[in-house]
């Protein structure tokens, strides 16, 4: 058969070198064992080739769809995250116990090419019941596991492949790292920090909820301790906000368990980011919650006071601000009531800590301004 294989991810990067897709690898050599022959999309000229079977595959959200007529076609199958919707098949347990194609993408001398990929699990996080040599010969290799269960599989099977992993030198993780999972089981927690990471490897995770930050601040920090010449991710929170439409008390008190959550991480000296809300009108209270997020992604190294006063001060440059500052009606309610809480806040930490054990002044910061500005009270 022609089977061509288009990965839109790799097709529409601007640095194709670190974009291989492993699924991709994998359904590339089960067909080329079968004695298919295989068209990888690397110019325009590959889209249009003559094919009987064609998998079109998107793992970011961002990245251009394929065209449009493609939707119609029976013969594309359709795989990736970004894809979730269409995909009506499963890679099956041949396909995925296959010995990835390494020559499957064009760029070579990378550190991504070099590399060794290994899966123990199918997507339903059953154990392969065979799996082909997953070694390649490159020199100087990582090795990156690429299971997409891992975390969902079960205990049995989760200490299995960590006994596996246990023995494999310059190893990485294709997919986020579930630390719930990690932080539950002291003997899960054992096993995976006895792993052999590769100098430079970097670890992401996947989200948490606000309940179970100070479990995962813990493995999160054994983690940085065990391994300091690896990059560790920041622990990534989504916020709860349900019931806020009916429940005031249950929205300041997730704003308050938030606040808890910034003070700890800054003393702790750990990494946090504070997801966006999926849907803005899910809380009437969606300023300070979408500040919050902002602040821990782009100015998580300031204190709570530096971070509203540079944004939204007036020394900020951006004209339309200072057209607010310069009028202040024209600022919406929902500021007004942040920076009337801010002043009224009661816990001079979350106000003043920058990082660790370093603070500002609180004498330091323009009350003065904002109450006349902001007529706190109206």
């Amino acid at each position: 058969m022609r089977v061509t294989i288009w990965d839109l991810d790799y097709y529409y990067s601007n640095d194709r070198t670190n974009c291989f897709n492993p699924d991709a690898m994998k359904i590339s050599s089960y067909h080329k064992q079968l004695g298919d022959k295989v068209n990888f999309v690397v110019k325009e000229d590959d889209i249009r080739r003559p094919y009987d079977i064609y998998y079109i595959i998107k793992e970011k959200s961002e990245t251009p769809n394929a065209p449009v007529d493609f939707y119609l076609n029976n013969k594309v199958k359709w795989w990736g995250s970004a894809y979730k919707r269409r995909i009506n098949w499963q890679m099956n347990n041949a396909m995925l116990a296959c010995r990835p194609d390494y020559l499957l993408y064009p760029e070579k001398e990378t550190s991504l090419e070099r590399a060794e990929h290994v899966r123990f699990l199918n997507d339903k996080g059953e154990l392969l019941p065979i799996m082909q040599e997953w070694r390649n010969t490159f020199d100087n290799k990582k090795v990156i596991e690429t299971d997409t269960a891992l975390w969902t599989t079960s205990r049995e099977n989760l200490l299995l492949v960590l006994d596996k992993l246990y023995n494999i030198l310059n190893l990485s993780f294709f997919e986020p790292i579930w630390l719930p999972k990690i932080g539950s089981d002291e003997e899960i927690t054992n096993k995976f920090l006895k792993l052999h990471f590769k100098q430079g490897a970097v670890i992401k995770f996947v989200p948490i909820m606000a309940k179970d930050y100070d479990e995962c601040a813990v493995v999160w920090k054994k983690i940085k301790d065990t391994w300091p010449h690896i990059k560790i991710g920041p622990l990534m929170i989504k916020q709860d906000v349900v019931d806020h439409w009916t429940n005031r008390e249950k929205a300041l008190n997730d704003f308050k368990k938030l606040k808890e959550i910034c003070i700890k991480a800054k003393r702790e000296k750990i990494e946090i980011k504070i997801m966006p809300l999926k849907k803005r009108l899910d809380t009437p209270y969606f300023f300070p919650f979408e500040v919050m997020s902002h602040w821990t992604y782009k100015g998580w190294y300031y204190s709570w006071l530096e971070w509203i006063t540079v944004e939204y001060g007036p020394g900020i440059n951006t004209a339309k601000m200072r057209n607010y500052w310069q009028h202040p009606a024209n600022w919406s309610a929902g500021f007004r009531d942040l920076l009337s809480q801010t002043y009224q806040e009661e816990n001079v930490e979350f106000l003043t800590l920058k990082w660790g054990n370093n603070h500002i002044s609180f004498n330091d910061v323009p009350w003065t301004i904002w109450k006349e500005e902001f007529k706190f009270g109206m």
